[in-house]
């Protein structure tokens, strides 16, 4: 899993459409008592001029980091 964090500018490899990471998707293990990744990233749409959901949840492995 890659080192994206919140607010990064992201492309998702599936539509090629630009996003940004608004909340990176963690859960609590209380065995461990920390947080792990559940592997999924909430973004939003980042300057489209296409009509895209507000709200979209991808896996961390379809987005590479905007260079």
């Amino acid at each position: 899993m890659r080192n994206l964090k919140e607010n990064d500018i992201v492309i998702n490899k599936n539509n090629g459409e630009e996003y940004y990471i608004s909340k990176i998707e963690k859960v609590y293990d209380v065995d461990s008592k920390i947080s792990k990744s559940t592997g999924y990233a909430e973004c939003r749409p980042y300057c489209s001029d296409k009509p895209l959901p507000e709200y979209n949840r991808f896996l961390i492995d379809d987005l590479e980091l905007k260079q």
